[in-house]
């Protein structure tokens, strides 16, 4: 919780009770609070994924599952025609559970990639592209998926928790020399583009097969 509370701004009245071993309850003094800690998740400590559930009064401790995280996914270089919510849903949702949509009001997309915020499964290999049937080119088109700010994960098998130094199934490398779930093939790069900031405790070092992005 010191290294999360500067991460979170610090909130006023926030209070944190352990549960179990690295399970706390976070209470927040003031809603916008919990929601902006909620919406700006991903959030890592020590290069690992801080998860985060909602509260159910009537689970035990060891009922809570921890099994999902939320991250913002591109998918890369659509035809204009898919740039847009419908599009977003039907193809975001073979990432994982689509929560949210970076559209216009109009619910259309713009720039190179179709961005949208998914809840993935933590056990499963972070999917490294989405495709589309076009009946009008009868052909299925393929779509590169890159992640932003993804926390330590590995590059052999693509799922979060472990590197791939530790992986019990290490994937073959290509040619490159390249592991198939590389950061330059599934991560973006920090950039400037308003909205799309980092905070510090949201980086990672890549040594050992971990994420720099």
């Amino acid at each position: 919780m010191s290294a999360l509370r500067p991460a979170w701004g610090n909130p006023k009245g926030l209070v944190a009770k352990p549960v179990a071993e690295n399970t706390f309850i976070v209470e927040f003094a003031s809603p916008i609070d919990k929601e902006r800690v909620i919406d700006g998740a991903p959030w890592t400590v020590g290069k690992h994924a801080v998860l985060l559930n909602e509260f159910v009064q009537t689970l035990k401790p060891s009922e809570v599952a921890f099994d999902r995280i939320m991250l913002w996914a591109r998918i890369m270089n659509p035809r204009f025609e898919l740039m847009n919510k419908t599009w977003g849903q039907s193809l975001g949702g073979k990432l994982g559970k689509v929560e949210k949509f970076d559209v216009d009001e109009q619910g259309r997309a713009c720039g190179n990639c179709l961005r949208v915020r998914v809840s993935v499964k933590v056990a499963q290999p972070l999917r490294r592209w989405v495709t589309a049937y076009s009946q009008k080119h009868q052909a299925t088109e393929i779509y590169e998926v890159r992640y932003e700010r993804l926390p330590h994960y590995c590059f052999s098998c693509g799922i979060i928790g472990h590197s791939s130094l530790e992986c019990p199934t290490p994937g073959e490398r290509y040619k490159d020399g390249k592991l198939p779930y590389n950061a330059d093939r599934l991560c973006v790069k920090e950039d400037k583009k308003k909205g799309f900031s980092v905070s510090k405790s949201g980086q990672s070092s890549q040594s050992s097969g971990r994420s720099s992005y």
